[in-house]
């Protein structure tokens, strides 16, 4: 991972939050997009609401991997005011991410 500017800790960080994100929040995901639309990858759509809350989906990862990312990266792609969708960004890893980060 350090090819694309990752160190293994980042990168460690990183693969966690997604498993921890996917395991915890596949129903309010497909909830709000339809199985069908998770199946087939087609899940265009707002990521807010008009009056700036999360869509439910986006809302159950940031609520329930957030927390542990942020200890482990100092920050969140959303509380640094950055798009989710933004590619390439890197927070510096300044600490390990564990299972027991997230309880």
């Amino acid at each position: 991972m350090e090819e694309i500017g990752l160190s293994e800790r980042c990168a460690e960080t990183w693969t966690y939050n997604v498993l921890h994100t996917r395991r915890h929040c596949a129903w309010a995901r497909i909830g709000h997009h339809g199985l069908w639309n998770v199946l087939t990858n087609d899940m265009d759509g707002a990521n807010a609401e008009e009056a700036g809350n999360l869509n439910p989906c986006l809302a159950c990862g940031e609520h329930t991997s957030g927390p542990g990312f942020r200890y482990a990266a100092g920050r969140t792609r959303r509380s640094s005011g950055l798009m989710s969708a933004t590619p390439g960004h890197r927070a510096k890893c300044t600490r390990s991410i564990t299972s027991a980060t997230f309880r």
